[in-house]
């Protein structure tokens, strides 16, 4: 990972945690933790429980930490996320779970698992608020519409990457003072895409896009504020693109996020972190984009991104 996301990642820890930490606080505990592994491997579950436990006020912060550092990592399969929301849910109960907290806790792992293809683990949820909280309306309405997700992504494989070569060397176009390159969507249509490192979400397609393509739709949408145009109510939706090929490198069944508008931006679609951080490698200046594989040796991270060299 170079130098420039090492940078990102820092300012997101600090956004996260700057100014809000004191000695011994718990999250003091939980960065030592996430310092223990690049993976995420060797943390020790009981102990985090314990610690959240004694700190409940402060789920959400410790869960937004861990969840960028996640996204980072490219919707990691051995996700420390997941695990620790499962013990929280699984060890709370429903009246320490009361307020926003479990809506907060199942969302995020609902979006991991959309991110990964995972539909069999999403039905799962969506059978487990049913049992757990069938009673409460909102809850409800979310199990119905993730029980219809998980049934329109049955089949779907998981996210493959085909590289026709070892090093991927591309130019963007910066004329319009964004780094704006090409790529073809599902073998039918060329398109604008840009490159957003700052992006923490999956690939998003304009509507008209998606249309043209036949992006495979999910029944899943967020409806919101336009920030320059508060007035104006936009949705986004989740899709499949069963294929998505930039110079040398193609993704198949890639979970992307159609949205009514990206006109401001002059462009079909936007590429964000997450998706390039699964090609697990990449330089970035305002010049050029360079994608390696295998990653170089002396370039394999020993330490989290975010630490001092």
């Amino acid at each position: 990972m170079n130098i420039s996301t090492k940078i990102f990642l820092s300012l997101i820890l600090l956004f996260t945690f700057g100014g809000q930490t004191k000695a011994e606080d718990v999250n003091d505990w939980i960065l030592e933790q996430l310092n223990g592994s690049i993976n995420f491997r060797h943390v020790n579950y009981e102990e985090m429980y314990t610690k959240i436990m004694d700190n409940s006020a402060k789920i959400a912060r410790i869960l937004s930490a861990m969840t960028f550092a996640e996204y980072c990592n490219a919707y990691a399969l051995d996700s420390n996320t997941v695990n620790i929301i499962d013990i929280i849910l699984e060890k709370y109960t429903d009246e320490e779970l009361k307020g926003n907290n479990v809506s907060y806790l199942l969302d995020k792992k609902y979006y991991l698992m959309v991110m990964q293809n995972r539909y069999d683990e999403i039905e799962r949820m969506a059978c487990y608020i049913d049992s757990r909280w069938q009673r409460d309306p909102v809850m409800a309405k979310k199990a119905a519409c993730w029980h219809q997700v998980a049934k329109e992504g049955k089949g779907i494989r998981p996210v493959s990457i085909r590289r026709e070569k070892n090093v991927v060397r591309l130019a963007p176009d910066t004329s319009n003072g964004y780094m704006m390159i090409n790529a073809v969507v599902n073998q039918k249509k060329d398109a604008r895409f840009m490159i957003d490192t700052g992006m923490m979400s999956s690939t998003i397609l304009s509507r008209k896009l998606a249309n043209q393509i036949n992006v495979h739709m999910l029944p899943d949408s967020v409806f919101f504020n336009n920030a320059i145009n508060p007035d104006a109510t936009y949705s986004r939706q989740l899709g499949i693109v069963d294929s998505l090929h930039i110079e040398g490198i193609t993704f198949y069944n890639l979970p992307v996020w159609v949205y009514d508008e990206v006109k401001e931006y002059e462009c079909d679609g936007i590429i964000g972190s997450p998706d390039l951080t699964r090609l697990e490698y990449m330089e970035l200046s305002p010049d050029s984009i360079i994608f390696r594989y295998p990653v170089p040796e002396g370039d394999k991270p020993q330490i989290l991104p975010w630490e001092q060299e």
